[in-house]
């Protein structure tokens, strides 16, 4: 994220940014002394929360921003000591992706995401699966998945890896806080596979979902750069157009946004709204509702109707 408070956050929850004990940033060290020696309620949130590698209670974004702001009041130069390393580690990422660009192609690597700039709705997941939004979510990116892949004249197998992390909300009452598993993620699969794209060819992608990882030393290389990832395109996702989102993942990642689609031989985007733009795909797909019904003016929009475009192009229909 933006702020230097989010580059401590993840010092205190995953230890030595180094990755060494032969090295300890005094830097981390002296901005984390501040905060803890400091009584303002958003200073002792954050640290109730993530040495434990938890959330903040409250929102965290305004929790984040507000120990942000203390730093730069109080520890002004630990606070540009932490911008600047998320500034090196930002760049380190972009060298990365663009490596791996040239490596398989433009084809092979490309930036696949869900976002929601307005509330998740039931009909988020169809059937809905879960009430927790990064469930939501993730059904939503499978979806896309499907699209892209389905009908291409080939099997695909797309292994689903995610960070073990603590529900925002479980759909069963639960003592105490549930960590996310391998069969809810296999729930969102199962639902993302019902999207009405090609139902005939569904047999043309499989999906295998791997055990939740733990964010520590051994997590696996693509968990840590999906992190990256969806940490820099959260601001991203408050684009207004298609052209604007697609330029900044260009920018922030070296990565397309958008992915060719065998089924209809087109480059389509690889980012899908959730909310309600997803819900009105669902029904002109389905055709339940007219393509009007997409509305018009935002990335979200912008996106479905190509998808929707594309689908008039295929025979038989989507179903």
């Amino acid at each position: 994220m933006q702020w230097a408070s989010a580059q401590l956050a993840g010092w205190l929850v995953n230890g030595n940014p180094a990755g060494g004990d032969q090295f300890v940033p005094p830097l981390f060290e002296r901005a984390a002394t501040a905060v803890r020696a400091s009584e303002e309620p958003a200073c002792k949130a954050f640290l109730a929360a993530y040495p434990a590698g938890g959330a903040p209670a409250g929102n965290k974004r305004e929790i984040l921003v507000a120990v942000d702001d203390f730093l730069r009041r109080v520890a002004p130069a630990e606070w540009t000591g932490l911008m600047d390393f998320k500034r090196t580690c930002d760049q380190q990422f972009r060298n990365l992706f663009a490596a791996l660009g040239q490596a398989f192609g433009r084809d092979k690597m490309v930036l696949v995401a869900a976002a929601s700039r307005g509330g998740l709705l039931d009909g988020d997941s169809a059937p809905q699966v879960h009430a927790d939004r990064y469930l939501k979510l993730l059904g939503v990116l499978l979806e896309r998945v499907v699209c892209l892949l389905r009908g291409e004249g080939a099997l695909h197998q797309v292994r689903v890896r995610v960070a073990a992390r603590g529900l925002d909300k479980a759909l069963q009452p639960a003592a105490g806080p549930v960590s996310i598993r391998r069969d809810h993620v296999q729930q969102c699969i199962d639902a993302a596979l019902q999207f009405p794209w090609l139902q005939k060819e569904r047999a043309s992608v499989a999906f295998e979902a791997l055990r939740p990882e733990e964010f520590d030393g051994g997590v696996h290389p693509g968990v840590v750069l999906a992190d990256f990832v969806s940490n820099k395109f959260f601001a991203l996702s408050n684009s207004k157009s298609w052209a604007e989102l697609e330029a900044g993942v260009t920018r922030s990642f070296t990565l397309p946004a958008d992915a060719r689609c065998g089924a209809v031989d087109q480059r389509l985007p690889a980012v899908a709204a959730a909310g309600e733009t997803r819900i009105a795909l669902v029904r002109a797909l389905t055709g339940e509702a007219p393509a009007r019904s997409l509305g018009s003016g935002g990335w979200e929009q912008d996106q479905a109707a190509r998808w929707l475009a594309a689908a008039a192009t295929l025979t038989g229909g989507t179903r």
